[in-house]
């Protein structure tokens, strides 16, 4: 057959690249040595005739028979569809480019594609003079911005929402970097849409959300989350083994709310992050005594050590800066009103723990000031299957162990999974918004505020490339994306 002639007449047609693909696979049958897709397309590109080239049918074409051929791996696709653009003999006009741009948005990849193009110098040439001016003297990094936000914009209006693809939970295998595991509906929703270029994943035991997300170090790391239905060790035990046995994440992310132990450095919105914990579920009842307890728990593997002894320094180099604002959260911090009186009935426990939590809530929330934003903090998290609001209980954990930060009730069940399932190789971090303090009955409109002060250090953590930085990212994921 004269492939040469059958490629031509087919050429900048929906049907050109059937035609390619039976090229490839008859190419493919009559070589000894095998040749890789991404040659192929190569030789295909530079034979193309150029002035002939339809560059939006072209590329609608293109980007099918690459991810025919070579599957997920975007970033090489992006190259090849930059190439093409690069060598035409007439530059795009703003519609053709639009429209290239949403050919990469039926695979969810268009805002990756968008920053490439303007890396390259493509998306500022077309666009620069209408777009930026008078605005042209602005550091490249904000001009990118403008520009990125711009075509999103004319995007938004030129093409229509494409249904989210059903991913099988085999799509994902080897891919996933972090996964995170929340409980309440509201942290789970929280978590959701930080991460809003998702796909849902099917087949497995549990139900995920798989994202993509670029941080700055420019790797891209794989992240599913999703959701304990109820409260309790033994429920996220279950969830986290079938996330390990399932995807094997190196890093597992518990995030979520917690109550705080009264301190003047933390209170109410503040973020804890586990370094290590205890767990308070077995306890022995006696006849006329209070229940005697039988504390364990457990250290995290040496790389969460690693990370959550240098948090203070990145944060002070600026890598988690914007996590705590009000745009980043989307919530307003509330305010509190402090009684005076320690028998109002906002408070509760004994007169000295009344008195603690006071002194403390005054410390965070001083009277006429504006609200600090919410800090984190490092320490250490009790854990057991009762939801604790009892200040007396509270303080006889204390007596254990003085440096308790937080109570919670799921950290040892991922814990226990963790350490006896896969390779036992995985890294937990606990990441728990202050949604309450022990002593002290505040507005409900303090839970939806923790699981999003929660859900925004989380997002931000990845996104600051600080895993990567510190070599903590050590998985053999690939770098591609899925479709």
């Amino acid at each position: 057959m004269d492939w040469a002639r059958y490629l031509k007449e087919y050429f900048n047609s929906d049907l050109w690249g059937f035609v390619l693909l039976d090229y490839y696979h008859n190419r493919k049958k009559e070589q000894k040595e095998h040749e890789s897709p991404s040659h192929f397309i190569d030789n295909v590109l530079s034979n193309l005739p150029k002035t002939e080239v339809d560059p939006v049918a072209f590329h609608k074409v293109l980007l099918c028979v690459c991810v025919q051929l070579l599957g997920n791996d975007f970033p090489d696709i992006m190259g090849k569809s930059i190439s093409v653009i690069k060598d035409l003999t007439k530059p795009l006009n703003d519609e053709q480019l639009r429209l290239i741009i949403s050919h990469y948005k039926v695979y969810r990849q268009n805002e990756i594609f968008i920053r490439k193009l303007v890396d390259s110098g493509i998306l500022a040439k077309s666009v620069e003079d209408r777009v930026m001016t008078p605005k042209k003297n602005l550091p490249i990094s904000e001009s990118s911005d403008i520009l990125i936000e711009s075509n999103q914009a004319k995007l938004s209006e030129a093409v229509s929402t494409v249904p989210k693809e059903i991913l099988d939970i085999s799509n994902i295998k080897g891919k996933v970097d972090i996964g995170i595991i929340t409980i309440r509906e509201d942290e789970f929703s929280a978590v959701l849409k930080r991460f809003k270029d998702r796909n849902p994943v099917t087949g497995g035991k549990n139900f995920y959300d798989f994202s993509r997300i670029s941080a700055k170090s420019e790797k891209e790391l794989g992240v599913v989350i999703t959701r304990i239905i109820e409260r309790g060790q033994g429920k996220a035990q279950a969830i986290a083994r079938n996330m390990i046995e399932e995807l094997s994440p190196p890093w597992i992310f518990l995030v979520g709310i917690s109550g705080g132990i009264p301190d003047n450095e933390y209170s109410l919105g503040d973020v804890v992050c586990a370094s290590r914990f205890l767990n308070f579920a077995v306890t022995t009842a006696l006849q006329d005594k209070n229940p005697q307890m039988n504390i364990d728990g457990g250290d995290f593997h040496t790389d969460v050590e690693k990370l959550l002894s240098h948090l203070k320094a990145f944060d002070d180099n600026n890598y988690f800066r914007g996590w705590n604002s009000k745009e980043s959260i989307e919530l307003s911090k509330p305010r509190i009103k402090i009684p005076e009186d320690l028998k109002a009935g906002e408070f509760y426990g004994s007169d000295d723990w009344r008195n603690k939590v006071k002194s403390s809530l005054k410390r965070n929330f001083p009277k006429n000031k504006k609200l600090r934003e919410p800090c984190f903090h490092v320490g250490l998290t009790a854990s057991s299957n009762t939801m604790n609001k009892d200040a007396d209980l509270t303080e006889r954990w204390l007596d254990s162990a003085k440096d308790i930060k937080n109570v919670e009730m799921e950290l040892d069940g991922v814990y226990q999974a963790a350490r006896y399932g896969g390779n036992q190789n995985y890294r937990i971090l606990a990441i728990r918004g202050l949604s309450d303090i022990i002593g002290f009955k505040r507005d409900p409109e303090w839970t939806e505020y923790a699981c999003n002060s929660a859900a925004s250090f989380a997002y931000t953590l990845i996104k600051s490339g600080v895993l990567e930085l510190l070599g903590l990212v050590t998985s053999t994921q690939p770098n591609h994306l899925i479709r």
